[in-house]
């Protein structure tokens, strides 16, 4: 993540050391909040690692954690815990919003849009009541990729995550729920169960999993060209193996769209929620923009108000341009579009760019540190705090 703050200004002169002031009102202070591969709802490798281990940590066949040298990180890395599956799905599927996106999704999977049945179809879905809170995603019978392996429609690529458990070991299903999540670490973890319970205590009580909405505008990217797991199968008990101090893997992993560690669902579950809340005029609640890197579909600026001061006015699917994208009349699989690689991707730092170039000013900050700070103050501080810069 990473946060747009409002400039007071040119002409404010007073300082003030005031942090509370930055704190006092979010919605006049923070301009834009972004997120890039966010894991709302968590990962599968993280609960990957906490039943098998992660052989990543090893380089050649001698130097690195080996299993033994996990069992301790999966216990104490709170981390690992904060990123395992959370139960967001469970909380919000009665919710109109979340009964739409599911809905959607089964859809994609029944109806090629390629197809004449299928272009029959989402024509009239697109129109239709049923595609009542997705509105600002575009419709599959357009196109949003090329070059790539996967489809080249817009789609959402995601999974049923109620119906899609986020384990099975010996045809034993485990949810993403809290009492099913306490039991598979309980019986299958890495690590001691008397350890780990605190970690669990804390992220089963924590508001996290609640995807509260930020009071601030949104912009939230992701890639989703790469077979990603959303569920883990393993053919016979992991700690059979682990205990005999070996790493073990999944013997199959059902997959969504995503980036081989956040899965589709996890950005596009809160985008969605956001922009419902957004939609119905609730308390606070402000636009989200879907940023999909890589794709092609309503490239352009993100704000949707150019004159004088740029604004985020409505919630909307944006296409951003990337690096790791195929040249016209080649082919990728998006090899280089990965988790790790956004953030130095340079077609999305480029766009990044143009985003934080805003003209934005708060009005009403008027008594802001940096503003009334002489070039020389600025310099200094510059030099002094040049290891966070």
């Amino acid at each position: 993540f990473f946060l747009m703050i409002r400039r007071p200004p040119r002409s404010t002169q007073s300082r003030s050391s005031a942090a509370s002031d930055v704190y006092k009102r979010q919605d006049e202070k923070i301009a834009l909040l972004i997120s890039m591969a966010a894991p709302f709802t968590g990962s599968t490798k993280a609960l990957r690692s906490a039943l098998g281990g992660n052989p990543d940590f090893i380089h050649g066949s001698y130097f690195g954690l080996h299993i033994e040298g996990q069992r301790p990180m999966v216990e104490t890395h709170s981390v690992l815990v904060d990123l395992l599956p959370s139960f967001s799905f469970h909380l919000y599927e009665s919710e109109p919003w979340a009964r739409e996106l599911v809905r959607r999704a089964e859809y994609e999977k029944k109806y090629d849009p390629g197809s004449e049945e299928g272009k029959s179809f989402w024509s009239n879905y697109t129109n239709s009541e049923e595609n009542n809170h997705l509105k600002w995603f575009p419709s599959p019978t357009e196109k949003c990729f090329e070059g790539f392996g996967r489809s080249s429609s817009c789609m959402l690529l995601i999974n049923d995550m109620i119906k899609t458990p986020s384990a099975m070991i010996n045809t034993q299903m485990f949810s993403n729920e809290v009492r099913d999540m306490n039991a598979l670490l309980r019986i299958y973890s890495l690590g001691k169960m008397d350890v780990l319970d605190h970690y669990m205590k804390e992220r089963n009580e924590s508001r996290v999993p609640w995807l509260e909405n930020p009071g601030v505008p949104v912009a939230i990217a992701y890639y989703s060209h790469h077979n990603t797991a959303t569920q883990l199968i393993y053919d016979r008990d992991p700690k059979s193996v682990t205990d005999g101090g070996a790493f073990t893997s999944p013997d199959r992993e059902v997959v969504s769209g995503g980036d081989r560690v956040v899965p589709n669902s996890g950005p596009l579950f809160a985008a969605s929620k956001w922009a419902y809340e957004f939609d119905q005029k609730l308390p606070g609640a402000k636009p989200v923009k879907v940023l999909e890197v890589c794709s092609h579909h309503n490239e352009g600026s993100l704000y949707d108000q150019q004159d004088g001061r740029k604004t985020i006015q409505y919630n909307s699917y944006m296409g951003v341009p990337c690096s790791c994208r195929p040249a016209p009349g080649q082919h990728s699989d998006g090899e280089f579009c990965l988790h790790a690689t956004m953030v130095r991707d340079g077609g999305f730092l480029q766009f990044l760019g143009k985003v934080v170039d805003s003209n934005d000013k708060n009005p009403t900050f008027t008594n802001a540190g940096f503003a009334g700070m002489t070039n020389e103050q600025l310099n200094d501080l510059v030099w002094r705090c040049a290891h966070i810069l």
